[in-house]
């Protein structure tokens, strides 16, 4: 999916979220897309995949400010997709935000997450914690 360029930013009252950029990650188009039109309404610049491996490989190009990733994908998943992230000497710091509709089977690996947010996307939650995580870079 290519980046897309939103010229307005959204309503004033979303999150401030300029200058920050965004991988995000998730297997399913309509999920991905929102995320990704919310995110660019914020002011973020905002970069996609569609799996893990596909995650693995753009943080080799560029190392975003915040990773959000669904944990239900096929492969490999937001779990397995944060083990592989924290265990890189150049991608181990980078905050890491797991987004999903919440499934049982994740339960023990949602806990080493930076934050967890159920679907839907709520921008000003996922914003404020934003924020937060890249406060001072």
């Amino acid at each position: 999916m290519p980046e897309q360029d939103i010229v307005h930013r959204g309503p004033p009252d979303f999150p401030d979220l300029s200058g920050l950029t965004f991988l995000v990650v998730d297997d399913h188009a309509d999920s991905l897309d929102v995320a990704v039109q919310l995110l660019q309404a914020c002011g973020a610049t905002v970069a996609t995949a569609t799996s893990g491996a596909a995650a693995l490989e753009r943080l080799d190009r560029q190392i975003p400010d915040v990773v959000v990733t669904d944990l239900r994908m096929p492969v490999m998943d937001g779990v397995e997709l944060l083990q592989r992230i924290r265990a890189r000497p150049h991608t181990s710091k980078v905050p890491v935000i797991a987004l999903s509709a919440f499934h049982e089977k994740y339960m023990n690996g949602v806990g080493a997450f930076d934050r967890f947010f159920q679907k839907p996307l709520n921008i000003d939650t996922l914003g404020d914690a934003v924020l937060k995580l890249t406060a001072g870079r």
